[in-house]
């Protein structure tokens, strides 16, 4: 006989065996401690279809001024910020000039690449720029449609130089965790986006 039971305050599992002869049964009990991460699937965000219903002008303004499937604009922010218009803090998305902001997570370096100077230069106002949405989403677009450029319609390739870079896509250098976690999640987001017009 095996029993399990959840102690949610400890994070705590506390395994029962039950080992028995002759009718007679001795019970032993060890703990094993279940990683946070383990202890319960995370919920659906309820507030993501309310975030994408906001900013969905925005991404389809973006789509049709720079030639991109909006399935694609639309499955890349869910990927990266879940829609949300935060700043991230940690990962290859930071760089010297404060992180990736918005939606699709663009850092000042992407921007100054992609020759976006308004109003003030990024050096001047750093990355509060992006935390605009709608300049962020913009941005965005446009580094898919370099992307695309250069890579086809190839979303696979696209995602991962997004993530990774596209440099680390033409050398055959993309990281385990973009190939493996976040292009197969980009293209199940595509496709889940694919009706919306």
């Amino acid at each position: 006989m095996r029993r399990h039971r959840l102690n949610p305050q400890s994070k705590t599992l506390w395994w029962a065996l039950g080992l028995g002869a002759a009718g007679t049964a001795a019970y032993f009990l060890f703990r094993k401690t279940v990683p946070a991460a383990r202890q319960a699937p995370p919920g659906p965000d309820a507030g993501l279809e309310e975030r994408r219903a906001k900013l969905l002008p925005l991404f389809r303004a973006a789509a049709h001024k720079h030639g991109v499937p909006l399935a694609w604009l639309l499955a890349l922010a869910h990927r990266e910020s879940a829609f949300r218009n935060t700043r991230s803090k940690s990962g290859a998305g930071d760089d010297r000039r404060g992180g990736a902001w918005g939606p699709l997570q663009m850092t000042s370096a992407t921007a100054a690449d992609l020759g976006y100077r308004a109003q003030a230069t990024l050096e001047e106002r750093g990355t509060a720029i992006l935390a605009d949405p709608g300049i962020g989403i913009d941005l965005g677009a446009r580094y898919v449609a370099r992307l695309i450029k250069r890579f086809g319609q190839d979303l696979a390739k696209v995602a991962a130089g997004y993530n990774a870079g596209p440099g680390a896509v033409q050398r055959g250098q993309v990281p385990a965790s973009t190939r493996e976690r976040y292009v197969p999640s980009v293209l199940a987001l595509a496709d889940r986006y694919a009706s919306v017009t």
